[in-house]
Formats: structure tokens, C-alpha cells, sequence
């Protein structure tokens, strides 16, 4: 029976956010996320974001670090992954959900009222 060694490198996971962010970052990427954070403070209200790139390209991987470092600098994000809900039928509910959240976490009280349409009435 041989031996079971532990794997000489373990490509570290997408979800897998290390202390220092972007350690191990061979693209130079962290100094793409400073540039951005730089962009969104010249959005007081807040703005929206997307990334989008061929399949591969560590979009996730940047995602994922450049949120928590925004996290880390007190930003509040969302993180939306349309390929991991694709399935859903309505992508209103996903992005529904997402701001759902941040309200939730939000220090200030935020009261969410239902809207109905009522139809003009005739004269």
C-alpha cells in the first residue's frame, strides 16, 4: 500500500480570499483594483459595476479579492455570480435579492413598502 503525500501546490480556490488580497497575483492585478476603488470614490450615492471577460480570465478570482478589499475600506458590495444563478427564472429576483441584503446590513433603518399600480378611474 503506498503512501498518501500532500499535493505539492494546491491551486488556491476562487472563494478562497487570503489576508493580503491579492497575494499571489501574477497579473498585477491589485494595482487594477486600487485604480478602480480610486473611481468609485467619485460615486458618493454608489454605482453599479460589471465585469465581464471570456471564461478563464479570473474574473471571480479578481471579484472576490477586490470586494473584500473594498469591504476592508468600508465599502458595501454585492457580489452577483449570473452563472451560478442562471437558473433562476426572473434575474430581477437575484438582484432583488442581493440589495435585500445590503439593506439588511445596513447600520440605518431602511423600510422596504410595496408599490401597487391602481389604474386611472374613468371621468
Amino acid at each position: 500500500m503506498s503512501e498518501q503525500h500532500p499535493p505539492i501546490f494546491r491551486r488556491p480556490e476562487a472563494d478562497e480570499v487570503p489576508e493580503r488580497r491579492f497575494q499571489g497575483d501574477l497579473y498585477e492585478r491589485e494595482a487594477l483594483a486600487d485604480r478602480l476603488t480610486g473611481f468609485l470614490s467619485g460615486f458618493p450615492d454608489g454605482t453599479v459595476m460589471a465585469i465581464d471577460s471570456p471564461w478563464g480570465d479570473g474574473k471571480t478570482w479578481f471579484g472576490k479579492r477586490w470586494r473584500a478589499c473594498l469591504a476592508d475600506a468600508g465599502y458595501r458590495t454585492a457580489y452577483i455570480d449570473c452563472f451560478q444563478k442562471d437558473h433562476l427564472d426572473d434575474p430581477f429576483a437575484m438582484v432583488a435579492g442581493e440589495i435585500i441584503e445590503l439593506a439588511k446590513q445596513s447600520k440605518s433603518m431602511v423600510i422596504l413598502k410595496q408599490m401597487v399600480w391602481t389604474p386611472p378611474t374613468r371621468c
